[in-house]
Formats: C-alpha cells, sequence, structure tokens
C-alpha cells in the first residue's frame, strides 16, 4: 500500500492532530476491539495504561524476541501496537500469529522512522508511552518499574534507564542515561524512554525532516519546554551491537548539531560541545579500526565523556 503525501511541512513540528487526520477510517489498521475494551476495563488512577509501540520493517529474524519481552511484562494493562513499513518478509505473518495480544497493528509504506513513530503515537490512547523497535527488547519488568517513576511524581514527564548491549549474544557494554548532559551528546537511551502523552500534545511529534538523529531532536524539544526528566539506576531495555559506517556516523553527528542549533540558537557552549564530541567520536573510531580494542574498552570506560559499563 503506497503512503499518501504528507499533508505536513517535514521540517515543521508535526502534532497528534496532524496525524488523526491522515489516519481516520484508514482500512489497514487492523484494531482488536475486544482487547482494547478489556483494556479500557483494567485501566483507572492506580493502573494507567500504558502504550508500547514497535516500528519494523522485514524484521523476521528478531520480531519475534520484541514482541515477546513486551507480552511478558508484569504490568498490566499494556496496549501494544505495532506499525510495519510495508515488509517483503515473514514479519506480517509472525504478527498475526499475535493478533490477539496486539491491540492494533498496521501496514503500509510510510516516509521514514520518524512517520512510523508518530503513526503509532497518533494511534495510541496510553498515558504514557514506550517506543522498542523490532531489534530491540525490555526486561521483564520494564514497565513497571517506569509506571512507578511516574506515579511517583507525576510532574515527570520522560522516563529512562540503561541499555544493555549485546555481542554474539553474549553481554557487552551498558549505556547509563544522562538526561542532564543532553547538550554534549544523545545521552538518553531512546529504547529505554517513555514519555507522557501530555509532553507530546505539548511539544509535537518527531520531525520529518530528521533521518539519524529524530530522538535527539525530540528530546532538546521537551527539554526547550521544561519537560522534567528522570534516569533509572536500572537496565530498562537491550540492543543488539550493530555497526555504524562512517558515513552515517558523521551524518548522524551533523544533524545533532542541526539539533541543536534548531532548538538552543545561539547556545555557544553546544558548539564546543560538540566540537569536544567530534573529536573523541574520531579517537574512539580510530582505535577500533587500528584494532586496539583493550585501549578502547579502557577509553570507553574510563576516558570518554560517559563512561560505560562493561560485564
Amino acid at each position: 500500500m503506497n503512503a499518501k503525501r504528507l499533508p505536513i511541512d517535514s521540517s515543521s513540528v508535526p502534532t497528534i492532530e496532524d496525524y488523526d487526520q491522515r489516519l481516520t477510517d484508514n482500512p489497514a489498521i487492523q484494531r482488536n476491539e475486544s482487547l482494547m475494551r478489556l483494556l479500557d476495563s483494567q485501566t483507572d488512577r492506580h493502573k494507567p495504561l500504558v502504550s508500547i509501540i514497535t516500528v519494523v520493517y522485514n524484521g523476521e529474524q528478531t520480531i519475534r524476541e520484541t514482541i515477546e519481552s513486551v507480552l511478558r511484562q508484569d504490568y498490566e494493562p499494556i496496549e501494544y501496537i505495532i506499525i510495519d513499513g510495508g515488509s517483503q518478509d515473514k514479519t506480517i505473518q509472525i504478527i498475526r500469529e499475535y493478533a490477539d495480544r496486539v491491540a492494533l497493528w498496521l501496514s503500509a509504506s510510510d516516509h521514514g522512522i520518524s512517520d512510523a513513530f508518530n503513526r503509532g503515537i497518533a494511534l495510541s490512547r496510553g498515558k504514557y508511552i514506550g517506543l522498542i523497535n523490532a531489534d530491540d527488547w525490555y526486561e521483564p519488568d520494564t514497565v513497571r518499574r517506569v509506571v512507578d517513576t511516574f506515579r511517583a511524581d507525576d510532574q515527570i514527564d520522560l522516563v529512562c534507564g540503561k541499555l544493555q548491549y549485546w555481542r554474539d549474544n553474549r553481554k557487552d557494554v551498558r549505556f547509563p542515561s544522562a538526561p542532564e548532559d543532553l547538550g554534549v551528546d544523545m545521552t538518553i537511551n531512546h529504547p529505554t524512554t517513555f514519555v507522557s502523552r501530555r509532553a507530546y500534545e505539548l511539544a509535537g511529534l518527531f520531525r520529518l525532516d530528521y533521518k539519524y538523529a529524530m530522538d535527539y531532536e525530540l528530546c532538546l524539544r521537551l527539554k526547550k519546554h521544561a519537560c522534567p526528566f528522570i534516569s533509572l539506576d536500572a537496565v530498562l531495555a537491550n540492543m543488539r551491537w550493530a555497526g555504524t559506517s562512517d558515513r552515517n556516523w558523521l551524518r548522524g553527528l551533523l544533524e545533532m548539531r542541526r539539533a541543536q542549533r534548531d532548538n538552543f540558537p545561539g547556545k555557544r557552549a553546544f558548539f564546543w560541545q560538540f566540537q569536544l564530541r567530534f573529536v573523541r567520536g574520531v579517537l574512539g573510531r580510530a582505535l577500533a579500526v587500528l584494532g586496539l580494542h583493550g585501549i578502547l574498552r579502557f577509553y570507553r570506560a574510563r576516558i570518554s565523556r560517559f563512561r560505560r559499563e562493561f560485564q
């Protein structure tokens, strides 16, 4: 199914209302009405509805583990939504296997990952919203920890935590989130992040003109709108280690600088922090290319601006 032309300026900040207009009466949306009624009956002020959105394209190798990690959560009610970009492999077949436990799913071509995220958020109904891609998976108690944190302070708009990387089916580096350092780098682990609906209503959704650093731009925008963040000292999500090409790394870095200018223009501290980030990134990649893995691990754990935890 071909995506309709966006009635949204890609350089503007789209809203939930923009997407509501696009998605109204879309016949490709598969809703599990009986499950949605059950979720409504389970929801109250002590147990708010949480929406979890998985974005996927040709993810037959990994999506099953992602789905299972959501369904194994020790919290309810959870509204699970899957947004597929028109997969040509067996992804849709796998999604159908779980159709009785998925509140809503949609398979249609889109305009990139930001567009897919925005579709899921607009279709969701939860008070808190998490985004987990088809290559990643949650810890069994992730949602409960997050809800407990939101409920402990109803002013909080974003909860994040540690991200565990895996290499060759073994635990590798562990990244803590550090929201206080957003001016330097993307120091929030996006797979661990849950955002309140009111924050999206206040600050808007993901910008479509960002292809690499859309999550960083959104976090800076939330910061600009004075949305309170909190980071948990616990692993909330897991990710498989995947290398990034030098070209994509540089493009992502340049988009990060652009996000800083878009949200905090004229702030010189961001410029100098960006220069340091570039130098550190080049040094780290040079050590990796030279095969100096022991030195690289020491650099990441002791010298790099953001400490990594190694298993």
